[in-house]
């Protein structure tokens, strides 16, 4: 069977392959690399949206302001949290992300120790759910930390917020259980807003809520939509970032295991590899400016797009063998937490950690996998878990 011309490409692109949730999450790269292949841009009616899915296309969704716009004031993120940073540009964007920044400038102190705090409550023998025990909480530990609520929130309260809201960014309403836990989430943080606010003076300057006091946000309703923000992207895309991050580094070579024990700049190239190769958030959104034809196929004024990470991540258009984890890879940035002033904060958050975990990792002992890890969903996506059985003593030098 003959390949089509380039013209019957374009004229196939005009009425553009429609594609499932469903299809993305059961096997997204196989999905992706057809559409990068025969239909760069798809269709997807469950989000009445369309996927873009070239590295170069994807780039340019991101950045590309005069086609394509971040403000969604009807987008279900905005709906769900209020206002935000993403989903805002000119002004209100600019003084939202200005207001946080200082926080995300260099980790605070506090999460120095943090992989070591949540290790330490690791079995030393024993089958144990790195993911579970280790990383989640690793997470919500150094969220508490970062956004200043030392005093006010336990790391498993923590868990259960960002769960919450997890939830209920993946169910557009559907499910009245998941709408009752996310009302008593609000209420909650609502609760501890209020009692932060009573304390203010204490508030640590470079945590989030401090940064926010000093730029006037002294009202409850306002910093409990930036928490819900913060919490929602704080905690989803760090934990399933680290998460392929620490799955990756336990089924590696042992010379590799060794050098990210001891080699800082190996654990960044590593940490930035692993990101690439799986990335933990599946897309952006944006949306058309103005009717335009984007690589052959007609979007009109408002059509919401999605730029798709993960298959940017993958084009070899830009990576050499990109289905490969090579753990020095040197080919430049991925996009797996978008790219320019709308970049992921989070990602501050996920290359943070990725230090004290991969440093840390040899002290668990001896460590074999009691099952391969599967890696699962598309808009967020993580290995579902990692499970190990603990040999060994670990080591307190």
């Amino acid at each position: 069977m003959q390949s089509p011309s380039n013209a019957q490409r374009e004229q196939l692109m005009t009425v553009p392959m429609s594609v499932s949730v469903s299809d993305l999450e059961a096997n997204p790269h196989d999905l992706h690399a057809r559409c990068r292949e025969e239909h760069p841009v798809v269709h997807v009616p469950e989000l009445d949206a369309f996927l873009v899915t070239r590295w170069d296309d994807v780039r340019a969704v991101c950045s590309k302001s005069a086609a394509f716009s971040s403000a969604q004031p009807n987008s279900s993120l905005t709906r769900l949290v209020g206002p935000n940073m993403l989903h805002s540009e000119g002004v209100d964007h600019r003084l939202a992300r200005a207001a946080v920044l200082p926080a995300f400038r260099q980790p605070p102190a506090s999460l120095d120790d943090a992989w070591a705090q949540v290790s330490e409550a690791l079995p030393t023998n024993g089958v144990v759910d790195l993911l579970a025990c280790g990383v989640e909480p690793l997470v919500s530990l150094a969220l508490v930390h970062l956004l200043g609520l030392e005093r006010l929130v336990e790391a498993a309260t923590m868990t259960r917020w960002g769960r919450a809201l997890d939830a209920a960014a993946a169910d557009f309403g559907r499910d009245d259980a998941v709408a009752l836990e996310l009302a008593a989430v609000r209420e909650e943080i609502g609760e501890v807003v209020s009692a932060f606010l009573l304390s203010a003076g204490d508030a640590r300057p470079t945590s989030v809520l401090g940064c926010l006091l000093a730029n006037g946000v002294r009202e409850v309703a306002p910093l409990s939509q930036a928490m819900q923000f913060m919490v929602l992207g704080g905690h989803s895309g760090p934990r399933e970032g680290l998460a392929t991050v620490l799955a990756l580094a336990v089924v590696a070579e042992d010379d590799v295991r060794e050098r990210l024990s001891s080699d800082r700049l190996a654990r960044r190239s590593f940490t930035e590899e692993s990101l690439r190769w799986e990335s933990p958030v599946g897309a952006v959104t944006r949306v058309a400016r103005h009717d335009i034809v984007f690589k052959g196929v007609p979007l009109r004024s408002g059509t919401t797009v999605l730029g798709s990470l993960s298959s940017a991540n993958r084009d070899p258009v830009k990576f050499q063998v990109p289905h490969e984890v090579r753990p020095w890879r040197d080919e430049g940035p991925h996009l797996s937490f978008g790219a320019g002033a709308h970049g992921c904060m989070g990602a501050a958050l996920t290359r943070w950690l990725a230090q004290p975990l991969l440093a840390g990792l040899n002290e668990l002992g001896n460590v074999d996998l009691v099952a391969v890890p599967v890696w699962r969903g598309w808009w967020f996506r993580g290995p579902e878990s990692l499970t190990i059985r603990v040999g060994s003593a670990r080591s307190h030098t």
